[in-house]
């Protein structure tokens, strides 16, 4: 189904569910069972759990409070955009795990992990220069959170200790991407984004670099 159908569906459904209430209230005694209401009553808040988790979390990255933010980059090639996403990843790795989306999965392992081992590098010289002590503390503390940190070309269900997942374009039809950050460096379908955002947590980030078809 279209996420308009879904759509449609579930506003059906939350006016049904909300004028069988209504009428299991003010019904005359002699008209329907109860029994029958309540049944009717729990098929539908079934169906309205399940569009919930289609219609109104996907609706969530248009809120201000609980947005989940899509974004398009323009950056072409492999070693920029993984320059860009090791930054992004950076500033974001105490949000929760991350997903890349590439057809070179092996490659962009490998290119993640050398910036990433360039930016220790940088802090441990920064650290070098201060004298500070909350300064070298703070510094420390970091430098030990991006050591810790781990990539793997495995699904995260063969890995859950990393957190970044590189995984190509055909796995993200197997996983349910239930990641806080995702960077997808391939050509994927409308419907394939709108499935991975449908599970994605409030205040994710998504950072297309080649748009959806």
């Amino acid at each position: 189904m279209r996420q308009e159908d879904y759509t449609i569906l579930y506003t059906f459904l939350k006016q049904k569910l909300i004028f069988e209430a209504t009428w299991a209230i003010m019904r005359p005694a002699s008209t329907s069972t109860p029994q029958k209401i309540n049944n009717t009553q729990d098929a539908v808040w079934f169906w309205l759990h399940f569009l919930y988790l289609r219609v109104e979390r996907r609706s969530m990255h248009t809120s201000d409070a609980d947005m989940i933010e899509v974004e398009y980059s323009s950056i072409k090639g492999l070693y920029n955009i993984l320059a860009d996403i090791t930054r992004r990843l950076h500033a974001r790795q105490l949000v929760g795990k991350a997903i890349i989306i590439t057809e070179q999965p092996d490659a962009s392992l490998a290119v993640a992990q050398r910036f990433w081992q360039r930016m220790i590098q940088q802090l441990l010289i920064k650290r070098s220069s201060h004298e500070h002590l909350s300064a070298l503390a703070d510094l420390t503390q970091e430098i030990a959170a991006m050591q810790s940190y781990r990539f793997t070309v495995s699904l995260p269900h063969q890995d859950p200790q990393s957190n970044v997942f590189i995984l190509h374009s055909r796995d993200l039809v197997e996983i349910f991407p239930t990641c806080q950050s995702l960077f997808v460096l391939s050509s994927i379908s409308k419907e394939a984004l709108d499935t991975a955002l449908s599970y994605m947590p409030p205040r994710s980030l998504v950072v297309m670099y080649d748009g959806p078809n």
